[in-house]
């Protein structure tokens, strides 16, 4: 990590971080990852970028060709914006205009759970600590069941899931049909 308090500026630049949220038995983020704080005018803004973290019971194998957490309550869009301390810089990719904007977005995401239930797409994460619930929406996702060359799901869907704090869960994808029958 290096830090620097400039003019009223507190800026944090860090390598190799691992940051996540969640509730209860799943949580959702990054590893190995980078990140970049700045706290300006009496409010934060972070952002973290790295290799796919999540932990949900039953989940297998997990890959992700994009992995952001962003948190803004500066009011600020920071898209672009370049955070530097010597050596080191850190540009935000993902920090819009907000009071109370709280995020993790993962794209590109492939998800398998007890080998035979698949997920691939790109989903928006949230934790909710009134409920203890995570909840998980995605886009452009093909979701289904593969065993023994016999496949159904469904192909461009929108999807919602909510994880209870037990570890019970609700699936919900909505799509066009693929039924694959050898």
């Amino acid at each position: 990590y290096a830090f620097s308090l400039v003019g009223g500026e507190l800026i944090a630049i860090g390598r190799e971080v691992s940051a996540s949220i969640g509730v209860g038995v799943a949580s959702a983020g990054i590893t190995e990852g980078e990140m970049g704080l700045l706290f300006r005018n009496g409010a934060l803004a972070v952002e973290a970028s790295g290799a796919v973290a999540i932990n949900i019971a039953g989940l297998g194998s997990v890959s992700a060709s994009q992995v952001l957490i962003a948190y803004n309550e500066s009011g600020e869009e920071l898209l672009g914006e370049t955070l530097v301390i010597g050596d080191l810089s850190y540009e935000f990719q993902f920090i819009p205009a907000s009071t109370g904007f709280l995020a993790v977005s993962v794209l590109g995401m492939e998800a398998t759970f007890a080998d035979t239930i698949y997920l691939r797409g790109n989903f928006g994460f949230s934790a909710d600590d009134s409920t203890g619930e995570l909840i998980v929406v995605g886009s452009e996702i093909d979701a289904g069941l593969a065993a023994g060359g016999f496949e159904a799901g469904v192909v461009g869907a929108s999807f919602g899931w909510i994880v209870a704090p037990d570890g019970t869960s609700a699936l919900e994808a909505m799509g066009d049909l693929r039924v694959i029958i050898p």
